[in-house]
């Protein structure tokens, strides 16, 4: 049986699937390799608590939010230039940088959240 994280949100929505909508299958590399880097998977990771704006870390690759993902994640090198730069252009076109496009709404009661704070 195949395990799926569940999203945290209405409006909520993995990563990947929001940038499938509109990058290439390149471009979707370069995406996928820096959302493993920051160990983020969902829109919801990516936001203050407000569920409208994206972490400004995230954007300029950085990713130190005082949030820490409960999954093992690889180890991986700082994604390159080329890679960093379709993940912003991600970031504005697909989500809306700095304030979502479409905001997240109530949030979920979940028995784990897929990011946890760490102050």
């Amino acid at each position: 049986m195949l395990w799926v994280p569940q999203l945290q949100s209405d409006k909520d929505e993995f990563l990947m699937d929001a940038a499938a909508k509109h990058f290439t299958k390149k471009q979707l590399i370069h995406i996928n390799l820096c959302q493993i880097f920051l160990q983020v998977l969902t829109i919801s990771d990516l936001t203050y608590h407000d569920g409208k704006t994206i972490h400004s870390q995230y954007y300029s690759g950085k990713g130190d939010t005082g949030q820490h993902s409960i999954y093992d994640w690889p180890t991986i090198a700082h994604p390159t230039h080329n890679y960093w730069h379709t993940w912003c252009l991600f970031l504005q076109q697909a989500l809306g940088y700095p304030s979502l496009t479409h905001p997240l709404s109530a949030w979920h009661v979940l028995p784990k959240y897929l990011q946890c704070l760490i102050y």
